[in-house]
């Protein structure tokens, strides 16, 4: 919530301001005309007084103007920081909400890898994969292909988290679809035989470093929200957002 000003005092201050100036000027008038006056009826002596209370008429109404225009100045400055300061706390915001949609994306996704990462590892004990058509489906990267180019809103350690991870599951991809083309055929080559027992081996291995290096991100992601969070509750209390972004 935004700290309001109630304070009426400059308000009084510029009210006693424009009623002087605005009697001085009044004043002003009444003094050239008796000015004039007596200049005309060559009363010289009079016409020195009222020369004087000019003077002083007149520089009172030049400090009542400067007075004025300080105050005018002041407020379009401080009026200019504010909108300053509203566009900083929208883009903090805006940048905060796209980090939050875009964790919370990846943790979607990547919850679904991890049925199909449990299974690989399962396979490891009964020393057989399961094998299926559609690994693509079964352990989906759509997110990250998606938003690939949008990895760097995110801090240094998520980004460096996800490309480990999405980088070791798109090989483990490239493995299990290789293996179930192979498994496919009714007659294999040692070559064929060897590649089985290689994905039979590594698989369960890279599922299983996959599913450590998930929970990991998961409790990074976790931190940095709460990171978020605490920032926002802070920034209401105060009233005003931070300057600095408070991400990497």
């Amino acid at each position: 919530m935004e700290n309001q000003d109630t304070d009426p005092g400059p308000e009084w201050i510029n009210y006693v301001v424009f009623t002087v100036v605005g009697m001085a000027l009044l004043v002003t008038g009444a003094v050239f005309s008796g000015l004039f006056d007596a200049i005309l009826s060559g009363n010289y002596q009079l016409a020195e007084v009222f020369s004087s209370i000019l003077s002083v008429l007149t520089s009172l109404i030049l400090v009542g103007v400067t007075w004025w225009y300080v105050g005018l100045t002041s407020d379009l400055v401080s009026l200019t920081e504010k909108q300053r300061q509203q566009e900083r706390e929208l883009e903090i915001s805006r940048h905060q909400t796209q980090q939050q949609n875009l964790r919370q994306a990846f943790l979607i996704e990547l919850n679904e890898v991890e049925g199909t990462l449990n299974k690989l590892v399962e396979s490891k004990e009964k020393d057989q994969l399961t094998p299926n058509r559609y690994p693509e489906i079964l352990m989906p990267t759509v997110v990250y292909e998606s938003n690939a180019n949008q990895i760097g809103i995110l801090t240094t350690n998520e980004a460096a988290s996800l490309t480990s991870i999405y980088t070791r599951l798109l090989h483990l991809h490239s493995l299990m679809k290789s293996y179930n083309e192979i498994k496919e055929k009714d007659k294999l080559t040692k070559r064929e035989q060897a590649e089985i027992e290689v994905v039979e081996t590594v698989g369960p291995y890279m599922a299983s470093e996959i599913l450590e290096e998930i929970g990991e991100l998961a409790e990074i992601m976790a931190a940095e929200a709460e990171h978020t969070m605490t920032i926002d509750r802070l920034s209401e209390n105060f009233g005003t957002k931070p300057d600095h972004q408070p991400y990497q």
